[in-house]
Order: C-alpha cells, then sequence, then structure tokens
C-alpha cells in the first residue's frame, strides 16, 4: 500500500510539471498570426510589446506581436520561419521583463525568411514582433 502511494505521488508529480522544466531535451514549438505589420515594432514600439509586455495571455498578442514563455530553454536552438507575405523579428526578454541585449539583431531575415540563433541565458520570454506584412509563423526551440 506504502509503495503505492508514492508511486501514485512520483507520477502525479511527473504529469503535473511545467513545461518549462520539461523543456530540457524537448522541443517547444508554436505557430502565431500576425495581424498588422508595422515597422514601429523594430524600433519597440509595437502595440502588442509595450501593451502586453510579457503577458502571454494579453488579448493583444497577434494584433502586431506574440509573447511567449520560454523559461528553461535558454541555450537552446531556435528557429523562426515566416509566410511570404509576413517580416517577423523576434527578442528575448528576462523573468523581470527585461531586455536581453545578448547581440542578436533579431531582424535578420526579410518576407518569408527564416531566423535562427541561440535562445540567451536568463531568456524568460520571447516576442515576436510583426515588422512588415500579415501572416503566420511558426517558433520552434530545441
Amino acid at each position: 500500500m506504502r509503495n503505492t502511494i508514492i508511486l501514485l505521488a512520483a507520477a502525479s508529480l511527473l504529469t503535473m510539471a511545467p513545461a518549462a522544466v520539461a523543456g530540457h531535451g524537448e522541443t517547444f514549438e508554436e505557430d502565431g498570426e500576425i495581424l498588422l505589420g508595422q515597422p514601429g515594432t523594430n524600433a519597440g514600439v509595437g502595440v502588442t510589446e509595450l501593451g502586453a509586455a510579457c503577458d502571454t495571455e494579453s488579448e493583444l498578442n497577434g494584433v502586431d506581436g506574440q509573447w511567449y514563455a520560454i523559461d528553461g530553454f535558454d541555450d537552446h536552438d531556435f528557429e523562426l520561419t515566416m509566410d511570404d507575405t509576413l517580416d517577423v523579428d523576434m527578442y528575448f526578454y528576462t523573468t523581470e521583463c527585461e531586455f536581453i541585449d545578448d547581440g542578436f539583431d533579431g531582424a535578420e531575415a526579410f518576407l518569408g525568411g527564416t531566423e535562427d540563433g541561440t535562445v540567451p541565458s536568463e531568456a524568460a520570454f520571447a516576442v515576436v514582433d510583426g515588422f512588415a506584412g500579415t501572416g503566420d509563423f511558426t517558433l520552434s526551440i530545441s
């Protein structure tokens, strides 16, 4: 009986572990959509980036940007692909929602291109900003 209780407790802890803890060795993949690209996002003045900073549940997500919680995926490789009608850029923030200036431009690809690199240490959030156009994108971290 005691062994059964211990096994059930251990199983429940494993199934309730947050994705960030389980993230090591796993892949984070999310699809998103940008309804309105605007060049102002490159200067940090996008509606989603300013109005919903580090808020993955905000109704502003998807307007001109999208926030993702990526805690636990620091130092992992990422790839950001986008439709041919969309140019998105990606930037990283700490758990305190402070911008991480890691030297990554975040704006290397153009319409339909692919951004890739390494998630910086201490990154807890990523924002995908719509620079130009509209369409869908996929963020993968592995």
